[in-house]
């Protein structure tokens, strides 16, 4: 109800037969606030095809209600840009046995949780992450909330979830790459100067090792005193490069800690400042086709 009020075209899915009001809450809210959303009764648990393609899937409590999860993450993935998902995980199982640290899941008894039979897997964080990653989602950020040690899946004191913001991989394969603080507007559809120091948001299609970044310098910079950029990633040095030349340049690192989504830290040591100039300058990176020459291996 919120995004349609803000004025975008929204789809409720639910399953009248597990709903706790067999949808008449969300009609009844629909109606009442003079919203345009329409609200659609699907099984998830069966062969199932959502109404349309989405730019984002709100899959909030749902996972650990269904009894094939990797079926439905695949489905979403195949129809929603991005998704925002929060579901029931465990640091241990039921008897005590530590599952935090392995990809595991546990499958609850009929009425051991909340005496719910709805109730079927809770996964460690580990394994939810590799089953999103498999399932053809690439992991933004997570973030846990609830009981911080011992949670386990079947103890209400002892409940623990976690939100996921996770783009999908399956509409979206190709690297994705923005540019956040430290860069000057573009000069015409050339390339973009940067200040001293920049950063890169960087969202991994796949496992990476290496990095690369492909920049210029003007004649006067060298001539100005030598030019060193390093790169950062979580405060881990990434690389470095002093320049020799003015073209032709590239910039290579190595990501410390494989992860889906990065933030690489620039820093540019230079005593380049023409004249008439108020901006800080720091290295001069092309344009191809209107994006930033950035690759990965």
């Amino acid at each position: 109800m919120f995004f349609a009020r803000l004025g975008f075209s929204v789809d409720a899915v639910d399953h009248a037969e597990s709903n706790f009001n067999q949808l008449r809450g969300v009609r009844t809210l629909a109606r009442e606030l003079n919203l345009p959303v329409q609200v659609f009764d699907i099984d998830l648990d069966r062969p199932f095809e959502l109404p349309r393609d989405y730019g984002l899937a709100l899959f909030l409590g749902t996972l650990y209600h269904l009894k094939n999860p990797f079926y439905v993450l695949e489905n979403l993935a195949a129809r929603a840009d991005w998704c925002v998902l929060n579901t029931r995980i465990a640091q241990v199982a039921a008897s005590g046995a530590p599952m935090e640290n392995d990809a595991l899941a546990y499958l609850l008894g009929a009425r051991e949780a909340n005496n719910d039979p709805t109730n079927f897997w809770i996964f460690s964080l580990t394994g939810l992450l590799r089953l999103m990653d498999r399932a053809g989602w690439i992991v933004a950020g997570h973030r846990r909330i609830g009981c911080a040690s011992g949670s386990d899946p079947v103890r209400p004191e002892a409940d623990e979830r976690v939100v996921v913001l996770a783009k999908s991989r399956t509409r979206h394969p190709g690297l994705h790459v923005r540019a956040l603080e430290g860069w000057h507007a573009p000069e015409g559809d050339a390339f973009r100067w940067t200040e001293r120091r920049f950063s890169l948001e960087v969202m991994l299609p796949g496992p990476a090792r290496e990095f690369a970044l492909r920049f210029f310098l003007p004649e006067a910079a060298l001539a100005a005193g030598p030019v060193r950029v390093a790169c950062a990633i979580g405060g881990v040095t990434a690389g470095s490069i002093t320049c020799d030349r003015v073209e032709g340049l590239e910039f290579r690192g190595t990501f410390p800690a494989q992860a889906s989504l990065l933030r690489l830290e620039f820093m540019v040591e230079s005593r380049f400042q023409p004249a008439g100039d108020e901006r800080q300058l720091g290295i001069c990176v092309p344009l191809v086709d209107g994006c930033l020459p950035f690759r990965i291996s």
